[in-house]
């Protein structure tokens, strides 16, 4: 099967990519939608994946102070960051790797707004949750971690943000909104990582045919510029401690999709 998706269409997902992954809007949601949108047949998870691997990229770029510090301080033994991170991976890693087929060939395909529409719904209310919320100061602990990780498994779905339900989860648990953002930030790191070379071993008989593979390079540097922009964007967004308006956005679009699937 080949995946003739060109190098338009590669720009404009790798764009929407680096815009929804951070921003609490869902990026596999907004790309379904650009699928369907652009009349995208020929995509699989692989292409995805680059893109994830994009924005990956830009988390590490900017974050670099940060992870510098962290991997000092394991070189120093203390280990508590690092558990916290491993702990939070463990609920997504295991839904991952037993029901990706299930996930790619149900959830992402365009036959249907309907989970769409009830995931950013979903998504709404929880982001709203924070505009009352009273947000505390705790220090993370395992406990904490493998709660948040358990809601990031929820983020598989399309329609569902991992930035967006990691942090609103990790501050109903007590921390502050920078300490949730860090975190969340962080813990997309591995799996991230992981997601993508897993693919990429996947896909060798893409990675080999130069011909297929450059529309996925380039959707992989325009996510990647595009990431570490929306990134600068979204830490001030919360330090002024607005991120709560993103629920506006969400029940926008699915009032939208509600409206696409059974009016037009």
């Amino acid at each position: 099967m080949e995946y003739r998706i060109n190098f338009f269409e590669s720009i404009i997902l790798g764009i929407i990519q680096g815009i929804t992954e951070f921003l609490p809007i869902s990026s596999s949601g907004h790309l379904l939608m650009a699928r369907i949108l652009f009349d995208i047949k020929d995509f699989n998870l692989f292409l995805e994946v680059c893109l994830h691997a994009g924005t990956l990229c830009s988390i590490l770029i900017f974050w670099r102070k940060e992870i510098l510090i962290e991997i000092k301080k394991i070189l120093k033994l203390d280990f508590n960051f690092l558990y916290n991170i491993l702990i939070a991976s463990i609920p997504t890693g295991v839904v991952g790797l037993l029901f990706k087929d299930i996930i790619e060939n149900y959830f992402f395909n365009t036959s249907s707004y309907d989970f769409l529409i009830i995931n950013y719904l979903i998504m709404s209310l929880i982001l709203y949750v924070l505009k009352s919320w009273n947000i505390k100061d705790d220090n993370i602990t395992l406990k904490i971690a493998f709660i948040i990780g358990v809601s990031q498994v929820f983020a598989i779905l399309p329609g569902i943000s991992r930035s967006g339900i990691t942090i609103c989860v990790a501050c109903l648990c007590g921390l502050s909104l920078q300490k949730s953002t860090k975190f969340s930030f962080f813990l997309a790191i591995p799996i991230m990582f992981f997601a993508t070379f897993e693919s990429m071993f996947s896909n060798l008989h893409i990675i080999s045919d130069i011909t297929l593979i450059k529309p996925f390079i380039l959707g992989f540097i325009t996510s990647m510029i595009t990431g570490y922009i929306v990134i600068k964007l979204l830490v001030d967004i919360i330090l002024q401690k607005k991120i709560w308006i993103f629920s506006i956005y969400c029940f926008c679009i699915s009032l939208m999709l509600l409206f696409y699937n059974y009016v037009i």
